[in-house]
């Protein structure tokens, strides 16, 4: 890791954050999703679902999305498991 100018380490992949150990990933809807919390991953077009509840989700009901024109490094970050 590298430090910037005011000696605060640079994220090697901004499209994860780390918080207090966790990590978690920003959704197109601003939300911060635990990658412990996801239960599985839809791709919808250009976009990707993200449910996270323990009884499940309806996609594009109560998911979270990653849109690729929105969110485009998590997208890409997401997306390389569905190639």
């Amino acid at each position: 890791m590298e430090n910037n100018n005011n000696n605060q380490s640079v994220n090697p992949r901004p499209e994860v954050v780390n918080i207090s150990g966790q990590k978690f990933v920003k959704t197109s809807d601003t939300s911060l999703i635990n990658l412990q919390h996801i239960r599985w991953v839809k791709k919808i077009d250009r976009c990707l679902e993200i449910c996270n509840k323990m009884d499940g989700c309806t996609a594009g009901r109560d998911t979270h999305p990653v849109c690729q024109y929105n969110n485009p490094e998590v997208y890409a970050w997401l997306n390389k498991y569905f190639l």
